[in-house]
């Protein structure tokens, strides 16, 4: 009889087979779930950032002495920002537009991958060369050294 095998000693054997792929798979897997737990955890904090970071500003502006109709202009500038576009069509010639970018590469911290966007998006709504854009970045980084 020990040879012999019995339909449940089978489903045994065949359940602790299972059990053990499952812990095995369970351990293959707890640092991918990691990753995708800190991950989450990280975006979570960022989408939090923002607004946290406009709150800040908020009460800078109101603490300002400003008029209320002065501090509704710049609440409202900050709520709805303008587009590239809609900054570039503010210059009204070559002069302007090489103002207009200067003064925003003044303004921003250059070293910043979203800011250097920002200002290669700029140039290119405001179809300055490369070669004046290149001489302004040096006006720029001469004012700021």
């Amino acid at each position: 009889m020990q040879g012999q095998e019995g339909p449940g000693r089978h489903a045994v054997g065949e359940a602790s087979v299972a059990a053990g792929g499952l812990d095995a798979m369970q351990r293959q897997l707890r640092g991918g779930l990691t990753s995708v737990g800190l991950f989450s955890l990280f975006i979570n904090l960022l989408v939090l950032a923002v607004p946290l970071y406009m709150v800040q500003i908020f009460d800078r502006v109101g603490e300002l002495p400003l008029e209320a109709e002065d501090k509704a202009f710049v609440f409202d500038a900050l709520a709805s920002p303008p587009s590239l576009q809609d900054i570039a069509n503010l210059a009204e010639g070559p002069e302007q537009a090489a103002e207009l970018y200067l003064a925003s590469r003044l303004a921003i911290d250059p070293d910043h991958p979203m800011e250097q966007a920002y200002l290669e998006g700029l140039a290119s709504r405001l179809s300055l060369p490369a070669e004046l854009v290149t001489h302004l970045e040096g006006q720029a980084a001469a004012a700021t050294a």
